[in-house]
């Protein structure tokens, strides 16, 4: 008697397959913070120079919890929109959602060491020191 199991690799991406680290994320040019640390952060203020000279640009922010678990913000700004990602899917011990947004090019703004995307009635922290 002859038994076969096979397996198929689903299409899915499996974010628990291959972790994303922080020295693939800075290396990678992600604006990166973890455990009290920032890299890369001039990559952010030259994204909101592109915004205001009306160029194309995307950034991608990586923030790291306490456990290691990366939370990705994607924004891309198209010379009229800014799209935003927020992708918590890599974080195991997180909420695991992927939330989309679209806001106008003048919707991100800087106050002290932070930065905000413009979303009535609570705008969004995307990054801090």
């Amino acid at each position: 008697m002859f038994i076969g199991i096979g397996c198929s690799k689903d299409s899915k991406p499996n974010y628990n397959e291959a972790p994303y680290t922080t020295e693939t994320a800075i290396k990678n040019g992600d604006v990166v913070v973890v455990h009290g640390k920032q890299y890369n952060v001039k990559r952010l203020e030259k994204f909101m120079k592109n915004i205001k000279n009306n160029k194309n640009d995307k950034v991608r922010i990586t923030t790291y919890t306490i456990e290691g678990g990366p939370i990705v913000t994607d924004l891309e700004y198209d010379g009229k929109k800014i799209n935003y990602i927020y992708d918590s899917t890599r974080d195991t011990l997180g909420e695991q959602k992927i939330d989309k947004k679209e806001f106008n090019g003048d919707s991100i703004y800087k106050s002290g060491s932070e930065y905000y995307l413009k979303n009535t009635p609570n705008n969004i922290l995307i990054y801090w020191k």
